[in-house]
């Protein structure tokens, strides 16, 4: 079988730009493409002439102008939308008209709820599958984790919580999408606080989410002028799942008898696992060839983004709505 070909729209840092061939990390789109063994090196579509020849130096392929130059030029089985969220919209509305076989889509959806709105009803009808790239689902020891919990190995769920930074949407929405792969439905919300540490209509806001099924979720906003930071905690009956530097590292502790305090049970000693986050991206592009060739289900769907998006506009908004903190 001839190999794949792959377009992607937008040369910037998750496009191409954070990584190079040489890298042990698959960090971007293009050396997700690059790596893979069914696809060849990715085209791209870049009005910068000058981000459009840094790509193609490092990763081969060719460079457009636009989607319509792209295409009457050569076929493209996969298109990945990475251009800035306020294009997001009538890039795909574009993609999804062509004559392609799946979409891999930057979060989050869309720049507003309308048009988050427009476009998941415009994937709804089309025959294009759209799977959006929240890259952590994609992890394998995310995916064991969501089926030893779907098992009832851990217990009920309890509570959690989440430090980030650099915008609810941003950043935050991750933590979100997560929690709903992996716990359940967010039923309420409750804004604590925010600031702005990345762009005014972005801010980072804490907040208590109420989960379907019980149990409630903390975001805690930090300063990403400060440092970087992303790690989330997830409490149950029977288990303690923590995910250190931006899910890097997993660290697991079992509920145990307390040795010193009858009657009262404790954390027991933490093993910790090293992820395969590294090569999340290079997943992304593995479950693409797999929703293409019908072995596989779309991981993280248009509905998935939205839903994680509906709850983080509502929290921008209710900062915007308050006292600003800078």
């Amino acid at each position: 079988m001839s190999a794949y070909c792959a377009l992607i729209v937008g040369a910037g840092m998750i496009g191409s730009g954070y990584d190079t061939p040489d890298d042990e990390n698959v960090l971007t789109h293009a050396h997700a493409f690059h790596r893979h063994p069914d696809f060849e090196p990715a085209c791209f579509v870049e009005p910068d002439r000058e981000k459009a020849r840094k790509a193609v130096s490092v990763w081969g392929g060719r460079a457009y102008g636009s989607l319509d130059e792209a295409f009457s030029g050569q076929a493209f089985d996969v298109v990945s939308v990475c251009t800035p969220t306020t294009t997001h919209r009538d890039v795909l509305l574009d993609v999804l008209g062509r004559d392609i076989k799946c979409v891999i889509h930057e979060k989050p959806l869309a720049a507003d709820m309308d048009e988050a709105a427009e476009l998941m009803e415009a994937c709804g009808s089309s025959p294009v599958p759209v799977m959006v790239n929240y890259t952590r689902r994609y992890m394998k020891e995310m995916i064991g984790i969501r089926a030893r919990i779907a098992k009832g190995e851990f217990g009920s769920f309890v509570s959690g919580s989440c430090y980030y930074g650099k915008g609810i949407l941003n950043n935050g929405s991750h933590a979100v999408d997560l929690l709903r792969y992996l716990i359940g439905e967010v039923e309420d919300v409750s804004y604590v606080s925010g600031r702005v540490d990345y762009l005014p209509q972005d801010p980072s806001v804490s907040c208590v989410l109420g989960i379907s099924g019980g149990g409630s979720f903390h975001l805690i906003e930090t300063d990403q002028r400060c440092f970087s930071v992303f790690e989330m905690d997830f409490m149950f009956e029977k288990k303690r799942i923590r995910m250190h530097d931006f899910g890097f590292t997993i660290e697991e502790q079992d509920v145990v008898e307390d040795p010193v305090w009858p009657g009262y049970m404790m954390l027991g000693s933490p093993v910790t696992t090293m992820t395969s986050l590294g090569r999340a991206m290079y997943d992304v592009v593995d479950s693409a060839l797999g929703v293409i060739r019908g072995t596989s289900e779309v991981v993280c769907t248009v509905e998935d983004a939205y839903q994680a998006q509906r709850v983080c506009a509502a929290l921008a908004e209710d900062f915007i709505a308050g006292d600003q903190t800078e």
